[in-house]
């Protein structure tokens, strides 16, 4: 059982390295973990910036969904925790 061990841990250490320090030319010779992390920015900010032109507008009813997007952010937030060493890694 420890050669089974052996290679599931060697794996998970490539698949680490791969994901936060393995640069990547097709998306701007960044790690894949950082080019997720400004994706989900990019949606947090474009949700952000909807939810503020809804509330501007006046309309009855434009305020809908506000919860649902804090609760996205306060979610990312907690992942973003994790993937910045503040909670569990490999």
């Amino acid at each position: 059982m420890e050669g089974f061990e052996a290679v599931e841990f060697a794996t998970l250490e490539e698949v680490d390295w791969f994901n936060h320090r393995g640069l990547l030319g097709p998306i701007g010779n960044i790690p894949p973990a950082e080019a997720e992390e400004q994706y989900h920015a990019r949606l947090e900010e474009s949700a952000m910036a909807a939810y503020f032109k809804r509330m501007a507008s006046g309309k009855p009813g434009a305020v809908h969904g506000h919860f649902s997007l804090l609760a996205r952010v306060a979610s990312r937030q907690r992942v973003n925790n994790i993937s910045d060493g503040k909670g569990e890694s490999f």
